[in-house]
């Protein structure tokens, strides 16, 4: 894939080495499956594929989320958001390159919207992250570092979560 010079078409990673998760997030792969894959994860890779197709090929960009704050929406590609950060009725979004926006919603209103995208996933009952920007799980100590240099403890009730996301069962 390094030799290309455009990655223009959707990849599906499907392996049995897990040690390459980490590249087929830098080339913004659809979905990483390790076999033996199991009909129900299988499906949901494909669903995802499909769904990204269908919105490229319709000519919509990548999907965004409308953040509404102070009467104003700015529309955030989803690659842009690193993590949310609940903090009681209102969330705070790091994002990639524009730094910290606040959206008066709890948490737990915007994981629905966010997490049927499949990139995001909940490592706290106040944490939410975007897998494309994981960059190290530390087993040891359970917790996550993110591209961006934040880290984050990933509590006891999401860790098995966070292993099966990463199939690394």
């Amino acid at each position: 894939l390094e030799s290309l010079p455009k990655i223009d078409f959707l990849i599906v990673f499907l392996t049995a080495h897990g040690k390459y998760a980490e590249d087929a997030f830098d080339v913004a792969s659809v979905d990483y499956l390790l076999k033996p894959v199991q009909q129900n994860r299988f499906r949901r890779a494909l669903n995802r594929a499909l769904e990204r197709f269908h919105s490229l090929s319709e000519g919509n960009t990548l999907p965004r989320y409308a953040l509404r704050s102070l009467g104003n929406i700015e529309l955030i590609p989803h690659e842009e958001i690193v993590r949310l950060e609940g903090d009681g009725t209102c969330t705070h979004f790091h994002l990639r390159t524009r730094g910290k926006r606040t959206e008066s919603r709890n948490l737990g209103k915007i994981v629905q919207d966010l997490w049927h995208h499949g990139n995001f996933l909940r490592v706290h009952q106040s944490h939410l992250i975007n897998g494309r920007h994981l960059e190290h799980v530390s087993s040891n100590e359970k917790t996550v570092r993110m591209t961006n240099g934040d880290r984050g403890t990933v509590s006891k009730r999401y860790w098995t979560d966070l292993k099966r996301w990463l199939e690394f069962v």
